[in-house]
């Protein structure tokens, strides 16, 4: 018995060791990957490498407006605000954030309606290069204007449309010209830290797909008279393809704080498909042109222990329907976070 005993422990032993030993091998080339070439002057930038665990909650803002610039109307849609709470790990700048909208604080249901919704965003800032890809599904939205096609709207809730849903996906891309000495890490992923106040000239693509989609048309029947037929829709698909540049600064103060601002002003071409009474068309106008807007800000403290960061992000676009018409998109995506590095050591 004792020996089956001792045999069993051997066993359990091993496979500790081989679980260890392949488990430093992975961490290992993660650690490679990560941190080869790291060229950062030390005198601005220090890396936090160790795993680090937060808390963060975030709230997310998917708005759309139908507007007819011939006649100056226009139909504001807007989900039901809830944020989501959630939990993150990070380790050699590599982050992990899982979240869910709990409804523990939203707005009101009996006058705003309901929002289900499902929000992904991946990020990495890697020497030269920031990349963002999102997926933001939302269903269930009400109509933030409705005096402008009922004057003396005085109802205690706003129109509401369950049925409304929007998909938006896409990839934003920044390239960073002085990496040496200006971290965007620093402000918004915090598994680095920037010592010196500097910044840094941006240029940046992106990419954006949005379909928008209702049981009925997206315009009100009181307004479908005061406006055109484009924007009359069931369905929509746009695609939109971008270029930007701009000009973003981190201050850096009190040794542990810093604020970053950034803005990156551009230009998109889009193509839109509609369909409208089981019909589909193109719109007239297939080959867009309009401005866009990329900005975000963020207040970050960072030591060797602990950080917690406050940031936002804005991103406007329009898209031309056709016959002076268009659509205007604005996503905003706010967080707060909460962390400590653990086994962190003296630097």
């Amino acid at each position: 018995m004792i020996r089956f005993v001792l045999l069993i422990g051997l066993i359990f032993s091993c496979i500790n060791i081989n679980a260890q030993i392949r488990y430093d091998s992975l961490d290992n080339n993660v650690k490679r990957m990560a941190t080869k070439n790291r060229n950062s002057d030390t005198n601005y930038i220090r890396y936090y490498d160790e795993i680090a665990v937060h808390v963060y909650s975030t709230l997310n803002i998917s708005n759309f407006t139908l507007g007819d610039q011939s006649t100056g109307y226009n139909i504001r849609y807007a989900p039901v605000l809830s944020p989501s709470i959630g939990i993150g790990v990070s380790k050699y700048g590599l982050m992990l954030n899982i979240a869910n909208d709990f409804g523990i604080v939203s707005q009101s249901n009996e006058k705003f309606g309901e929002t289900q919704r499902l929000v992904a965003i991946g990020s990495l800032i890697y020497k030269k290069i920031a990349l963002k890809l999102y997926l933001n599904w939302n269903k269930g939205f009400y109509i933030s204007n409705p005096e402008s096609y009922q004057s003396n709207w005085d109802e205690p809730f706003y129109p509401q449309r369950p049925d409304v849903a929007m998909l938006g996906f896409g990839i934003n891309q920044k390239l960073i010209f002085n990496d040496k000495k200006f971290s965007l890490n620093g402000s918004y992923n915090l598994t680095q830290k920037q010592l010196k106040s500097a910044g840094s000239f941006l240029a940046g693509g992106s990419f954006d797909g949005l379909i928008i989609s209702g049981d009925s048309s997206l315009i009100p029947k009181q307004m479908q008279a005061n406006m055109n037929e484009h924007i009359s829709f069931t369905r929509s698909a746009q695609y939109s393809f971008g270029i930007s540049g701009g000009y973003s600064y981190t201050f850096v103060f009190l040794k542990n704080f810093n604020f970053n601002i950034l803005a990156m002003p551009g230009i998109s071409y889009s193509n839109t498909a509609f369909k409208n009474h089981e019909e589909q068309y193109k719109s007239e106008n297939q080959h867009s042109f309009r401005p866009l807007l990329h900005f975000s800000g963020a207040l970050a403290y960072v030591n060797r222990y602990f950080y917690f960061g406050l940031n936002a992000y804005v991103n406007n676009f329009w898209i031309d329907t056709g016959d002076n018409t268009l659509i205007k998109y604005e996503i905003v995506n706010g967080k707060f976070f909460l962390g400590y590095r653990i086994g962190s050591r003296k630097k």
